[in-house]
């Protein structure tokens, strides 16, 4: 088995060396100024921080022992007399404070800790860098001299009084260490730690350059024009976290920066100005075409003919700026790719603020900030650094659009082309009012994670669950799925930026896939109505305590899926799709994004999870999972007598793993045949 680390630096907080000299003389003559000429020289306080060895580092061992596994020196050159600090956090799938490492293949966790035992863990320590200059003042803090958890939160774990030597400077070394149990899966494991070097020596986190907080940040669909910052306010995009700025200008909240969105982006109604319960994609991005009217063309230009410090960002032609709307003369866009709770600007309101903001040389400063950004056609940019162009909603015949234009001393609304690419500005709904704050299933990361049971939304259906980090240290669905894939609403809803599951493998299910005369490629699925609906408990909690070998009380049924249906058509016995492998995982399904069903078989998530627990009824309890039985040939069976969860995990050609319950045995190896209705659990990727 591999094991890497990686341990990249953070961002640095040390100031540049400056150094100059200065010649002060006045204009009178050559000789006066030669009696008052002075040099003035600055040299400010400059600290750096370098690393070596942040290759992977690699154990190959059988499981069972605390192994170091390589290291990482970091060496610091200060001149500031007051010191410095070093602070780390772990940093681990990109996520800020994840401190587990996260298995590349099978999203298996190695969770930091230094316990023994069942429980795979991982940790590290700091030392005094022996082989270079690495004087006494050279402090190991909050207990890194030996192994300690990788910190969640960021901690100082070395300072330095003084100044060090400006030519050898000084150098701690970080180590890490891990322990495997014997039921770890197999894969390459992959986690960060981020060192930031902190000075003056009595620094705390509050004055390490802040990362973005997801519960912080302010979200473009979060503002209403009501709260709409009176100054420019960085705000973030939640469907691909791309920031903007906002500010109030007069009665309006506008965006002053070029929309970004990338050609290919798949749009949802939940974060998107669309038609409830629809989608839209944009169109790839692509330097040709941009010649069609009734065509929607993307181009992401970067800074192409735009100052640096205001980028043209991209180009969409009016159909792809209004998602494809079809629009009537005179009438504006009701839907566009603006985020939720924004708009394209009316023709009125872009000529309200051309009246306002006479000229480019006005509306390219503050406070609206429009770019120079010309335009692009058939295959080529125009105007580029010397005019700007922006789509309103408006549009002005069935072949042209009403937009913004300006340049250095005019600004107006003139009408083009719907095919010529434009830049997109939003500006605020002034009647949207934001939905309820939710915590959706789709946004959950494993940071987020409680091991305290809490709820979540799925967005697409909007069926509320619960889930929770168990005793692996995973994310847990703590109730059966239940996404009535016969209605036909949910199923042509389904997206990969909502499912896990690619494009085009959700068109092959939710076209039919497979064929009549192969029954392990028709995809099943049965939703229950009445008593055992999803909505209704299958046993009163008040009424009825849990058993030894029973389900759990107040559970739910939810919904039945034989296995085509559960991998969404992506592990289909006939499909071509892995057909005939006896081996493997369904790497797609109809888990939410960000999910996936947990792994089968001996060496599987359901099975390391059983080891952790101490009796049935624990792990019953654990899982939450009702006595729901199963359906197989047009009728369930065995409810209030035993269960079937599918895994992901291939048995054999036409068997896949499940978890089941028979009398009084838990078997957690078991496997069952394709068509039979089972219930779908998903764990956090």
């Amino acid at each position: 088995m591999s094991y890497t680390k990686f341990a990249p630096l953070g961002a640095l907080t040390a100031v540049t060396l400056i150094s100059g000299a200065v010649l002060a003389s006045s204009n009178s003559s050559a000789l006066e100024a030669s009696k008052t000429a002075n040099a003035v020289v600055t040299v400010s306080s400059a600290c750096t921080m370098v690393g070596s060895g942040m290759n992977s580092h690699v154990l190959s061992t059988l499981p069972g022992y605390y192994t170091d596994i390589g290291s990482t020196t970091l060496k610091t050159i200060c001149n500031d007399n007051d010191g410095y600090a070093i602070y780390a956090v772990g940093f681990s799938n990109n996520t800020l404070s994840n401190t587990d490492l996260i298995g590349a293949n099978t999203g298996a966790t190695i969770p930091t800790g230094t316990a023994t035992g069942k429980v795979s863990n991982w940790s590290m320590k700091i030392s005094k860098d022996t082989t270079s200059y690495s004087p006494e003042n050279l402090t190991i803090e909050n207990g890194y001299d030996n192994y300690n958890d990788v910190p969640s939160e960021y901690t100082m774990v070395a300072s330095f009084a003084g100044a060090t030597d400006t030519t050898q400077g000084s150098a701690v070394k970080a180590t890490y260490a891990v322990r495997l149990a014997h039921t770890q899966a197999a894969d390459t494991y992959t986690g960060k730690v981020k060192y930031v070097m902190v000075h003056p020596s009595n620094a705390d986190p509050s004055v390490i350059p802040p990362e973005p907080d997801p519960e912080a940040k302010l979200y473009l669909q979060n503002v209403t024009l009501s709260a709409c910052p009176s100054e420019r306010t960085l705000a973030y995009d939640k469907r691909d976290e791309k920031g903007y700025y906002i500010q109030k200008i007069g009665s309006d909240c506008w965006m002053t920066t070029n929309l970004d969105l990338d050609g290919g982006t798949e749009l949802t109604s939940e974060l998107s100005n669309l038609a409830e319960n629809t989608t839209y994609t944009l169109p790839a991005s692509s330097e040709s075409g941009f010649n069609n009217n009734a065509t929607a063309y993307v181009y992401n230009s970067g800074s192409n003919f735009c100052a640096e410090d205001a980028p043209c960002y991209s180009y969409y032609s009016y159909v792809a700026a209004t998602a494809g709307s079809t629009v009537s003369a005179g009438e504006d866009a009701t839907y566009d790719i603006c985020p939720k709770g924004w708009k394209l600007p009316t023709n009125a309101q872009y000529s309200a603020l051309a009246d306002t903001y006479s000229t480019g040389s006005d509306i390219t400063v503050s406070p609206w900030y429009g770019v120079y950004n010309g335009y692009y056609y058939r295959n080529a940019f125009n105007d580029g650094d010397f005019a700007g162009n922006y789509w309103s909603a408006t549009a002005r015949t069935g072949a042209q659009a009403y937009s913004l234009y300006f340049e250095d001393t005019e600004a107006y609304t003139n009408s083009a082309a719907k095919s010529n690419g434009y830049a997109v500005r939003c500006v605020s709904d002034p009647n949207y009012v934001p939905a309820l704050t939710v915590t959706y299933m789709q946004d959950v990361t494993i940071g987020t994670c409680s091991t305290t049971p809490q709820e979540v939304v799925d967005r697409r259906d909007g069926t509320t669950y619960t889930i929770q980090k168990l005793a692996d240290g995973k994310c847990w669905l703590l109730d059966n799925l239940a996404l009535d894939l016969t209605n036909a609403d949910v199923k042509n809803g389904l997206s990969s930026s909502n499912t896990n599951a690619s494009r085009e493998t959700l068109n092959y299910f939710v076209n039919g896939g497979g064929t009549a005369s192969d029954k392990y490629a028709n995809a099943g699925v049965t939703a229950w109505t009445g008593g055992s609906s999803y909505g209704t408990p299958l046993v009163n909690s008040t009424s009825r305590s849990v058993p030894s070998t029973g389900g759990y009380a107040g559970a739910k049924y939810g919904v039945y899926y034989n296995f085509c249906a559960a991998s969404a058509g992506s592990f289909c016995y006939g499909d071509n799709t892995n057909a005939g492998s006896p081996v493997g995982n369904a790497s797609e399904d109809i888990c939410p994004k960000g999910w996936r069903m947990p792994t089968g078989g001996a060496y599987g998530e359901y099975q390391a999870l059983a080891d952790l627990t101490a009796t049935t009824a624990d792990y019953i309890n654990d899982l939450r999972i009702p006595l729901s039985g199963y359906y197989y040939g047009g009728s369930v069976y065995n409810q209030e007598q035993n269960f079937y969860l599918w895994s992901s995990t291939r048995q054999a050609d036409e068997r896949m793993y499940s978890v089941n319950l028979f009398e009084s045995a838990l078997l957690t190896q078991n496997h069952s045949v394709r068509t039979v209705g089972a219930s779908v659990r998903c764990i956090l990727k």
